[in-house]
């Protein structure tokens, strides 16, 4: 499947990126400028990726009910975008 035929829109994973703080943002891009992420799976309803490059975490987008649930073992604040899941955000989207 292109990375590009997610079952998010690149509108709504910008909407949701916005949930993130602007120091999660600014550290989330600088993993995606430096490749720091490895797609596990990928289907029209699950994403799942490893992110970072020496501490690497897992985060899984999921597809629910038509809304975006998501998941990162980095265990932050659950209402925001940690930078591990702003990288994948911006990884699905470019």
């Amino acid at each position: 499947m292109n990375r590009k035929e997610t079952f998010l829109s690149q509108e709504e994973v910008k909407a949701m990126i916005k949930l993130s703080t602007p120091s999660n943002f600014r550290l989330g891009k600088e993993i995606f400028d430096k490749g720091g992420i490895e797609i596990i799976e990928f289907t029209s309803d699950k994403i799942i990726a490893n992110i970072g490059e020496n501490q690497r975490r897992k985060v899984e987008f999921l597809s629910l009910s038509n809304r975006l649930q998501w998941n990162c073992t980095c265990n932050r604040n659950q209402n925001k975008f940690c930078k591990h899941a702003v990288a994948l955000g911006l990884e699905i989207t470019n």
